[in-house]
């Protein structure tokens, strides 16, 4: 005995004679000795075509199909035929199971050939193929075996894609990778990122049109920005640049045209530039300006807008004024007061909130008696003025009467609970079964003991119905009728 099963299994650890032995009982045993004695036939070597096989395990091929690409060329490795199995199991079904292989084997060849398809999108389908081809009975096959092509649809019942394409990219051995693994690290170019970038840019300043910028940003009232990058002649931008700075600043430029300027060196061009930058550096109030312009700006555009409350429309004062102009319009229609009462009057009408009472006694104890005993009249005359205008000034509320209800009918009102509640829509359901069952009664009524008499006496007579007597049958005409 072993534990491996290759050295178990080895011709040097088979007894080939007891096998024999073993083959023929067991073939006795499964026919109940109706074998006859039969010789076993030779195989290549000249001994007993008669072996032993593991069952133990299992081997078969994982896929179906292998795709190798180098220098982009490639290589299709495909089965055909079964799956591979080993050892096999004689159940009858590897011939049938063979030629499915091989007719899905073409069916791929040609989708490759015609190049209709994503590579990934047909191993993939070729996969879920060769997954059903392991099931393949005549239960889940078409019947119709005559109409069978290389073509899956009509040979398998349920053919769907159980493989993804992205499931199948371990089938694919290129050395082109069209993407990279996420486990494997990312090269860095070292020398590359740590190399110095030489390029000083000092072509962008041959229009003009960063100077204008420059110039524009701190001194706006020396030149238009916006003008000058609308102007499309570069040589009247530099021109007007130069003289903007010479008159302001004294600095004289290193050429006199745009030609000249772009043919200048960088290091007078940088040299230039420079003693503009220092030019405006020192005008420390333009500068200091021109950042709180900046700052006042972009603190503007992110407050928040505050509500400006009209004081025109202030509902507290309206009752002041009301009020006022119902005293004037009171003491106007008398001759009660005084010039000094009118003064008083006029001065609370003006918004003085400080009047004095002392004022307005004085203004009545300078009234004479005739005047004084027309006074109450007076106060009366102005307390009914301004419950008049305060009526007249309150909005008028418009109230709708009640309308008047008749008392409900008990009938009515049963009648809509019922429709409300249901019960209406329940008693007609009811009433419609009722008058079926009724009819049902009508048409399948039970059949009295003298009318099964009649029906089985004349089926008799007539032989079941198909013969009967037609003298004494016969219809008779409307003049014996009469």
């Amino acid at each position: 005995d072993s534990e491996d099963v290759s050295l178990l299994l080895s011709p040097s650890n088979i007894n080939q004679e007891k096998l024999c032995d073993y083959a023929a009982e067991a073939a006795d045993f499964a026919t109940g000795g109706n074998l006859p004695s039969l010789k076993y036939a030779r195989n290549h070597s000249g001994n007993e075509d008669i072996a032993m096989f593991d069952f133990t395990s299992l081997f078969s091929a994982q896929c179906s199909v292998r795709l190798v690409e180098r220098y982009d060329r490639r290589l299709l490795m495909s089965i055909v035929g079964d799956s591979l199995h080993e050892p096999f199991w004689p159940t009858g079904s590897g011939c049938a199971r063979g030629f499915l292989g091989v007719f899905d084997a073409a069916w791929m060849l040609r989708s490759y050939g015609l190049n209709r398809q994503g590579l990934m999108v047909l191993l993939a389908e070729r996969e879920s193929v060769y997954r059903l081809l392991a099931q393949a009975k005549p239960d889940n096959l078409h019947k119709n075996t005559h109409k069978y092509t290389i073509d899956p649809r009509t040979r398998y019942v349920s053919l769907e894609m159980t493989v993804q394409p992205h499931e199948i990219s371990h089938l694919i051995d290129t050395d082109n990778p069209r993407n990279v693994e996420t486990n494997q690290a990312l090269p860095l170019r070292a020398t590359k990122a740590a190399d110095c970038i030489s390029e000083t840019y000092i072509t962008s300043w041959n229009d003009g049109r960063a100077l204008a910028a420059l110039l524009g940003k701190f001194r706006p009232d020396l030149v238009d920005y916006l003008s000058l990058c609308a102007v499309d002649d570069p040589n009247a931008v530099i021109e007007k640049i130069f003289a903007a700075v010479k008159e302001e600043y004294g600095i004289e430029p290193p050429c006199k045209n745009h030609a000249e300027w772009v043919d200048t060196s960088t290091d007078l061009r940088a040299a230039y530039i420079s003693v503009i930058v220092e030019a405006l550096k020192s005008d420390s109030q333009r500068m200091r300006e021109t950042l709180m312009n900046a700052i006042r700006t972009s603190t503007i555009s992110h407050k928040r807008k505050t509500r400006q409350i009209d004081a025109s429309h202030t509902k507290k004062t309206e009752p002041i004024r009301r009020r006022a102009s119902d005293l004037l319009n009171a003491f106007s229609s008398t001759t009660v007061l005084n010039e000094n009462v009118n003064q008083v009057m006029k001065d609370f009408m003006e918004n003085k909130q400080d009047i004095d009472v002392e004022e307005i006694r004085d203004a009545e104890t300078a009234l004479s008696d005739d005047e004084k005993s027309g006074y109450p009249k007076s106060c009366k005359r102005l307390d009914r003025n301004v419950l008049m205008q305060s009526v007249i000034s309150q909005p008028t509320k418009y109230q709708t009467r009640r309308p008047a209800v008749e008392k409900l009918n008990p009938e009515r009102l049963h009648a809509v609970e019922k429709i409300v509640s249901g019960e209406l829509e329940k008693e007609k359901t009811e009433e419609i079964y009722r008058n079926k069952h009724r009819l049902a009664n009508v048409f399948t009524r039970k059949m009295d003991r003298h009318d099964i008499d009649e029906m089985e006496s004349k089926l008799e007579q007539t032989a079941m119905g198909l013969l009967f007597n037609k003298e004494q049958y016969r219809v008779l005409t409307s003049k014996e009728q009469k």
